[in-house]
């Protein structure tokens, strides 16, 4: 067995912390899986990315940013808003979102 071998004995180990009842066969296979995963770790630790330039942002996506200024008249003032809501004691009353059957 290599390094990146995982024994059947590790499995079982790990699958009983996990609470999981494996058979021999799922050991076995879970063996076989876990350590071909490792294999190609492996082969992807050994590739060389010396010349290869950081990818931290593969959309080219630019965030515009612009001044925030209030513009008279454009937006509604706040009783002309509240004229059209339901309102309760000062607040807006709005429909209930949880009922004692959801929770």
């Amino acid at each position: 067995m290599t390094g990146n071998e995982i024994s059947s004995v590790e499995i079982k180990k790990i699958a009983d912390l996990a609470r999981l009842n494996l058979s021999d066969a799922e050991i076995s296979l879970a063996s076989a899986d876990i350590s071909g995963v490792l294999r190609n770790f492996e082969t992807i630790r050994d590739i060389s990315t010396t010349n290869v330039p950081p990818a931290d942002d593969v959309s080219g996506l630019q965030n515009v940013m612009r001044e925030d200024i209030e513009h008279d008249g454009v937006l509604a003032t706040p009783e002309a808003l509240l004229k059209n809501a339901k309102t309760k004691d000062n607040y807006v009353q709005v429909s209930a979102v949880f009922t004692e059957e959801t929770v």
